[in-house]
Protein backbone atom coordinates (compact mmCIF):
# COMPACT_ATOMS: atom_id res chain seq x y z
CA UNK A 1 0.00 0.00 0.00
CA UNK A 2 2.77 2.46 0.93
CA UNK A 3 4.67 1.58 -2.23
CA UNK A 4 1.57 2.23 -4.34
CA UNK A 5 1.05 5.63 -2.70
CA UNK A 6 4.70 6.48 -3.30
CA UNK A 7 4.38 5.58 -6.98
CA UNK A 8 1.22 7.67 -7.28
CA UNK A 9 2.97 10.64 -5.65
CA UNK A 10 5.80 10.40 -8.18
CA UNK A 11 3.34 10.28 -11.08
CA UNK A 12 1.35 13.23 -9.74
CA UNK A 13 4.53 15.24 -9.18
CA UNK A 14 5.78 14.44 -12.70
CA UNK A 15 2.57 15.50 -14.43
CA UNK A 16 2.30 18.63 -12.27
CA UNK A 17 5.82 19.63 -13.29
CA UNK A 18 5.06 18.98 -16.94
CA UNK A 19 1.85 21.00 -16.80
CA UNK A 20 3.53 23.96 -15.08
CA UNK A 21 6.57 23.91 -17.36
CA UNK A 22 4.58 23.72 -20.58
CA UNK A 23 2.04 26.37 -19.81
CA UNK A 24 2.49 29.41 -22.10
CA UNK A 25 2.28 32.87 -20.56
CA UNK A 26 -1.12 34.49 -20.53
CA UNK A 27 -1.58 36.48 -23.75
CA UNK A 28 -0.85 40.14 -23.21
CA UNK A 29 1.36 39.47 -20.19
CA UNK A 30 4.94 40.60 -20.87
CA UNK A 31 7.54 37.90 -20.62
CA UNK A 32 9.88 38.16 -17.65
CA UNK A 33 13.09 38.73 -19.56
CA UNK A 34 13.82 40.65 -22.71
CA UNK A 35 14.21 38.42 -25.73
CA UNK A 36 17.66 38.65 -27.25
CA UNK A 37 17.71 37.47 -30.84
CA UNK A 38 21.50 37.63 -31.10
CA UNK A 39 22.17 34.82 -28.64
CA UNK A 40 24.01 31.72 -29.78
CA UNK A 41 20.98 29.52 -29.06
CA UNK A 42 18.68 31.62 -31.25
CA UNK A 43 21.25 31.93 -34.03
CA UNK A 44 21.91 28.19 -34.03
CA UNK A 45 18.23 27.15 -34.10
CA UNK A 46 16.29 29.72 -36.14
CA UNK A 47 17.09 28.19 -39.57
CA UNK A 48 15.34 24.95 -38.57
CA UNK A 49 12.08 26.73 -37.79
CA UNK A 50 12.08 29.36 -40.56
CA UNK A 51 10.05 27.39 -43.13
CA UNK A 52 7.47 26.06 -40.68
CA UNK A 53 7.08 29.51 -39.08
CA UNK A 54 6.42 31.11 -42.47
CA UNK A 55 3.82 28.44 -43.18
CA UNK A 56 2.17 29.26 -39.85
CA UNK A 57 2.19 32.99 -40.56
CA UNK A 58 0.52 32.60 -43.94
CA UNK A 59 -2.09 30.16 -42.61
CA UNK A 60 -5.33 30.54 -40.73
CA UNK A 61 -4.60 29.90 -37.04
CA UNK A 62 -1.10 31.32 -36.85
CA UNK A 63 -0.81 31.58 -33.07
CA UNK A 64 -1.70 27.94 -32.38
CA UNK A 65 0.55 26.82 -35.21
CA UNK A 66 3.52 28.87 -33.96
CA UNK A 67 3.08 27.71 -30.37
CA UNK A 68 3.02 24.16 -31.71
CA UNK A 69 6.52 24.64 -33.13
CA UNK A 70 8.06 25.11 -29.68
CA UNK A 71 10.23 22.13 -28.79
CA UNK A 72 12.74 22.99 -26.04
CA UNK A 73 14.36 19.56 -26.23
CA UNK A 74 15.28 20.27 -29.86
CA UNK A 75 16.41 23.83 -29.04
CA UNK A 76 13.30 25.48 -30.50
CA UNK A 77 12.36 27.74 -27.62
CA UNK A 78 9.77 30.47 -27.44
CA UNK A 79 12.59 33.00 -27.91
CA UNK A 80 13.57 31.37 -31.21
CA UNK A 81 9.97 31.47 -32.45
CA UNK A 82 9.53 35.10 -31.35
CA UNK A 83 12.73 36.19 -33.11
CA UNK A 84 11.80 34.40 -36.34
CA UNK A 85 8.28 35.84 -36.28
CA UNK A 86 9.62 39.34 -35.64
CA UNK A 87 12.06 39.15 -38.57
CA UNK A 88 9.73 37.41 -40.99
CA UNK A 89 6.84 39.68 -40.05
CA UNK A 90 8.99 42.67 -40.96
CA UNK A 91 9.93 41.07 -44.29
CA UNK A 92 6.30 40.21 -45.07
CA UNK A 93 5.27 43.77 -44.19
CA UNK A 94 7.87 45.23 -46.56
CA UNK A 95 6.72 42.87 -49.34
CA UNK A 96 3.07 43.84 -48.77
CA UNK A 97 3.92 47.54 -48.93
CA UNK A 98 5.94 47.08 -52.11
CA UNK A 99 3.12 45.12 -53.75
CA UNK A 100 -0.34 46.09 -52.41
CA UNK A 101 -2.04 43.18 -54.22
CA UNK A 102 0.12 40.68 -52.32
CA UNK A 103 -2.55 39.55 -49.87
CA UNK A 104 -0.47 36.57 -48.69
CA UNK A 105 2.31 38.85 -47.40
CA UNK A 106 -0.21 41.26 -45.89
CA UNK A 107 -1.94 38.41 -44.03
CA UNK A 108 1.40 37.03 -42.80
CA UNK A 109 2.52 40.49 -41.59
CA UNK A 110 -0.80 40.94 -39.78
CA UNK A 111 -0.52 37.49 -38.19
CA UNK A 112 3.03 38.28 -37.02
CA UNK A 113 1.95 41.58 -35.44
CA UNK A 114 -0.97 39.87 -33.71
CA UNK A 115 1.16 37.00 -32.42
CA UNK A 116 3.88 39.27 -31.03
CA UNK A 117 1.37 41.70 -29.55
CA UNK A 118 -0.87 39.05 -27.98
CA UNK A 119 2.09 37.24 -26.41
CA UNK A 120 3.52 40.48 -24.99
CA UNK A 121 7.09 39.84 -26.12
CA UNK A 122 9.72 42.47 -25.40
CA UNK A 123 12.96 42.50 -27.38
CA UNK A 124 16.35 43.69 -26.18
CA UNK A 125 17.38 45.16 -29.52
Amino acid sequence: MKRRLGEMAVVIFFWSAVAMGCRPPTPGTPAGDLIQCGTEAVQRNWPRVLGPANTCLTGGSATACLIGLIDPVAGITEDVIACVVRREGSDFNAAAQANPVDTRSARAASNARKFLGDRGYRFAE
